[in-house]
């Protein structure tokens, strides 16, 4: 059964994304979307589908497709932002880095952290993610990079230079991984 609000032989679908600020409206040629208000795409499915229409998406955006759209610890926004991460191109990583880094908007810093943790999986480092909210008893760092000879880089990511790094919490955290 056809359902009418989905055109039969139109080439052009609008989606338009009503939960962004502002609200883009993309246009996706040869797919079969269609978003309203109160559903939501994956958007994994629309890279399956038109990975030209992704590229031209900004970081933000990218986020807002990613789950409920609402990052935090083992969250599916997280997982899917870090699995699309692992597909994106090389020259898209660059640019969301920059975008992260020039633009303020929420949760910048934890996908710049996941942006940089995939930036050491392509150099070859076996990667841990670290949490994007500290916890009691556990590690505070936002990444661990593993080489294959035994060292290790503790990775903290900050979208500003506001911020110290306290020197004992780096020695902490080398005390906790040598055990």
């Amino acid at each position: 059964m056809h359902d009418s609000r989905w055109p039969r032989k139109s080439r052009i679908h609008v989606i338009s994304l009503p939960f962004l600020a502002p609200p883009p409206t993309i246009l996706f040629r040869n797919s079969l979307f269609f978003l309203q208000r109160g559903t939501h795409v994956a958007l994994l499915t629309l890279l399956k589908n038109d990975s030209a229409a992704v590229d031209k998406l900004e970081i933000r955006q990218i986020l807002a497709l990613c789950g409920n759209g609402k990052l935090s610890d083992g969250s599916d926004c997280s997982k899917e932002l870090r699995e699309y991460l692992q597909i994106a191109k090389s020259e898209n990583l660059f640019a969301y880095t920059d975008s992260c880094l020039s633009e303020t908007f929420e949760k910048c810093g934890q996908v710049l952290q996941d942006i940089v943790n995939e930036l050491g999986r392509r150099l070859d480092y076996t990667v841990e993610n670290g949490l994007y909210q500290g916890k009691i008893n556990a590690s505070g760092n936002d990444g661990l990079w593993l080489d294959g000879d035994g060292h290790a880089i503790v990775v903290e990511v900050k979208t500003t230079d506001a911020y110290r790094i306290n020197l004992d919490t780096v020695a902490a955290y080398q005390t906790s991984f040598a055990r």
